[in-house]
């Protein structure tokens, strides 16, 4: 069996957020505070204009406008699964590392044989003469700039995919017919330049040094400019920031990796809002079409929502991703539940667990002296930053074991991964223990180590460890994760595959453990059906090579 290697996508199957150089604001409590300060001077400047964008009424879902914001809500009742509206990009292009092997009209991979590459910008290939010829209108209007487009990067010290990301969106405003693969799904979208229009900038929000660097660069592209396409300065520096701000990964979700390929801009996709528990999900397909589905039943005029980052990261490591990327404080109901509540997701994903009573009761803070935590239930007390020294060591290793998986080390990973579990992840001992385990299992530095460890384990061919890693990957994504979360799938998938290769390296193995693993993996396989089924849909092509792998099982 080939070594799986899973990727973890940190803002939901890639946004765009990544693409921001530069200096981000450091005080979660201060950006939050100006932001709630200019929306009460200014909200009439962050509203869209009620003729803006809007849903057919083919689409079961509707824009419902409060006070100065737009939300997405259901306007019938949703089961889940359902497909509420897919939409072709109004402008993709595929990321410099991938331009070599990804088309970039359909976005399939490209057979290196049949590779057509544009012989003047060497900046986009095709898989086909067809792909080349439908999209030669739009190319032939940004070939000329683009290729200048390495060098500004590098000179202004900018992203180059956002500066191809604004030529492609200019080029496609411009183009009087931009050709896309047909679509021809009744609730089928495509939005238009107006739609682009209407999405926000955040404009103000932005560090200065990267608007300085997007300005730079945006300038020196309108000096070289273009005998095809004429570019609008402040046009184009509201572009980046609605890119930064809006824009979705292209992910390969084909192969065995979420790998993030490319980035689009989908303005209908883009109205939906986050949420921490979200019910709806976006998928990206072929031919840069991002499909939006439910995973749960959503009642009628209930907000569809979908989320923007890990959502395994704790409550304050959530809020800062989205105030940095995204500009808002998350008010969730999930982030608005009181941590300290017995029910509440968040209790686990940053706990630090008494030494002498295990991971069953957990330290808090002494209200009396924020400097101290005690156990919540024998008082065993401790430093806040001895704690704080527990996690960065922690983390220190985590790190370690990462930098050995990049230079392919994968057997001094394994060990330094084997370390940290052993070293810090809270058990169940006799009272009065000194092992000084802290970190409740379900810890997110934990959870963060699992995906490296699982890698490793595929790679030494250790195929009951890598199952019982991918066991407790699924275990903590069911407790924590809405039940038909798409990342659970690829780890179903693994955990089936590492069973079933362990069944067939073992020739000795007894007939009962080989019917008990192999039985395992059916299960793992049926329930990777039931969340693609929900996530992707029964027809789509992942969906169907599950379902042939448990045929097969």
């Amino acid at each position: 069996m080939e070594s799986l290697v899973i990727e973890e996508d940190t803002a939901q199957e890639g946004d765009a957020s990544g693409i921001q150089d530069g200096e981000v604001e450091k005080d979660t409590e201060l950006v939050a505070s100006d932001i709630k300060s200019k929306k009460k001077r200014k909200k009439k400047s962050k509203s869209k204009s009620k003729t803006g964008l809007q849903f057919p009424v083919s689409v079961p879902v509707k824009i419902v406008s409060c006070h100065n914001d737009r939300s997405c809500a259901a306007n019938q009742a949703i089961k889940d699964g359902q497909l509420l509206f897919q939409e072709q990009a109004f402008g993709f292009t595929i990321r410099s590392s991938f331009i070599q092997s990804v088309c970039s009209f359909c976005t399939s991979l490209i057979v290196l044989d049949a590779r057509l590459l544009c012989s003047s910008c060497h900046l986009v290939a095709y898989c086909s003469a067809s792909c080349r010829r439908k999209q030669e209108e739009l190319h032939d209007l940004e070939c000329e700039l683009l290729r200048h487009l390495p060098g500004i990067a590098e000179r202004q010290s900018t992203d180059l995919d956002l500066l191809r990301m604004v030529l492609r969106l200019t080029a496609a405003r411009t183009a009087s017919t931009v050709t896309s693969p047909t679509m021809q799904h009744p609730l089928s979208l495509s939005s238009q330049w107006s739609d682009v229009s209407q999405l926000l900038t955040h404009k103000e929000h932005f560090a200065p040094s990267w608007l300085a660097a997007v300005t730079a660069a945006v300038t020196d592209m309108v000096t070289v400019g273009s005998a095809k396409l004429t570019l609008d300065l402040e046009e184009c520096i509201d572009l980046a920031c609605r890119i930064n701000i809006n824009a979705h990964g292209l992910v390969d979700i084909d192969g065995d990796t979420n790998t993030n390929i490319g980035l689009g801009l989908f303005p209908f996709v883009a109205m939906l809002n986050h949420s921490c528990e979200p019910n709806a999900v976006y998928i990206c397909g072929e031919n840069g079409v991002m499909s939006v589905r439910a995973i749960r039943d959503i009642s009628a005029d209930e907000e569809v929502s979908v989320h923007y980052v890990d959502l395994y990261q704790p409550l304050h490591q959530r809020r800062e991703a989205l105030l940095q990327s995204k500009h808002f404080l998350c008010q969730c109901r999930r982030c608005l539940g009181s941590i300290q509540n017995a029910s509440s997701i968040d209790r686990f994903l940053s706990a630090l667990c008494c030494p002498q009573c295990g991971k069953r009761f957990l330290l808090q803070s002494n209200p009396q002296d924020v400097t101290v935590v005690q156990c919540e239930s024998c008082n065993w007390k401790t430093t806040q930053l001895a704690m704080d020294k527990v996690v960065d060591d922690a983390k220190l290793l985590l790190a370690q074991a990462e930098a050995k998986i990049s230079l392919r080390q994968h057997g001094a990973a394994r060990k330094l991964l084997d370390q940290l579990m052993d070293r810090y992840e809270a058990v169940d001992e006799p009272k009065g223990s000194s092992s000084r385990r802290y970190l409740h299992p379900d810890h997110y530095i934990l959870f963060s180590a699992l995906t490296p460890l699982l890698n490793c384990c595929n790679a030494e061919q250790d195929y009951l460890a890598a199952a019982k890693c991918c066991r407790r990957i699924v275990g903590s994504m069911d407790r924590h994760f809405p039940v038909n979360h798409y990342e659970k799938g690829p780890f179903l998938i693994s955990l089936a595959e590492s069973l079933l290769a362990f069944v067939g390296s073992r020739s000795n193995l007894p007939r009962k453990s080989s019917h008990q693993y192999r039985q395992e993996a059916k299960d793992a396989l049926a329930r990777a059906c039931e969340v693609y089924g929900v996530c992707l849909g029964a027809d789509h092509k992942a969906t169907r090579a599950v379902q042939a792998k448990l045929a097969q099982a």
